[in-house]
């Protein structure tokens, strides 16, 4: 392993997700995730060809809350010696799971498997569909129409938050959930707080590699989930403010000015990294 440790968030981050490609570049943009077997996470060019670059000085370790399956149809151009997937409950070296590291999350994470199977039957009922099955994490999006209207939305988001009634909240453990609700209600993240990227970090830091020198760690996200890990190192690129924080628009020219956005700051990440080389 490299003496210095790259943690990247991946979509948003690195990677361009759940975009029509017929609104990118072909010249300028490469396929770098299949959903279903078709395309749907890209990375500029350029960005893709720097990304090849400082994984030959940093050890890139990805940090996603994207399950084993999305995860396995990522492709950065190099197969990293670790990664970190479902928020880090299960711990990748090169593509093989380490075992006792995913027994030791299940152990940890054991109490509030009651907890994640209300959420997920709560949400289903609200008109929620899941991204991707997992035990550690839920990812729920909808289509529902209704939620354009601020009045259902608003009214939504109440319903979730209170504590008095039949919502999410209700099945928290006392804070031992997380919950991740952006505010236009179409996408719902939900991860437990065991389980936080900076915690995975830092188990994996103590457990793997023992490495004492957080001066050659760097981190990078894009939202909120990934703000506890930018705020826990010093070198971190992002903020829940980041330009990048932005949600595409499907089968939109906006989705071509979210690309740029998104573009534009994976460059910065990239750029800065290849600086601090030495």
């Amino acid at each position: 392993m490299k003496q210095k440790i790259f943690f990247t968030d991946l979509d948003s981050t690195l990677i361009l997700n759940s975009g029509d490609p017929k609104y990118l570049d072909e010249t300028k943009y490469i396929c770098v995730s299949r959903k279903y077997n078709r395309p749907s996470g890209f990375m500029r060019l350029d960005n893709f060809q720097k990304l090849q670059e400082v994984n030959k000085i940093y050890t890139v370790i990805p940090i996603t809350s994207r399950c084993l399956t999305s995860y396995m149809d990522v492709n950065l151009g190099f197969t990293p010696e670790y990664s970190l997937v479902d928020n880090g409950a299960i711990l990748l070296n090169g593509r093989e799971i380490l075992t006792k590291w995913m027994i030791d999350s299940e152990t940890n994470l054991e109490n509030s498997y009651d907890a994640f199977k209300k959420c997920r039957e709560y949400l289903i009922s609200l008109g929620y569909f899941e991204k991707w099955g997992s035990p550690f994490v839920l990812d729920f999006s909808t289509k529902r129409k209704d939620l354009s209207i601020p009045a259902v939305r608003e009214g939504l988001l109440k319903d979730i938050l209170d504590y008095e009634k039949y919502p999410i909240a209700k099945y928290t453990l006392d804070g031992v959930i997380n919950n991740y609700i952006s505010g236009n209600l179409h996408s719902i993240l939900i991860v437990n707080s065991k389980m936080t990227k900076e915690k995975s970090i830092k188990r994996f830091i103590d457990c793997v590699v023992n490495h004492d020198d957080l001066g050659k760690i760097y981190v990078a996200g894009d939202s909120t989930p990934d703000f506890g890990m930018l705020k826990a190192f010093e070198n971190s690129f992002g903020t829940v403010e980041s330009p990048a924080n932005t949600k595409f628009s499907m089968g939109s020219n906006d989705f071509r000015k979210d690309a740029d956005n998104i573009s534009e700051f994976t460059s910065f990440i990239l750029d800065k990294l290849l600086l601090n080389k030495n």
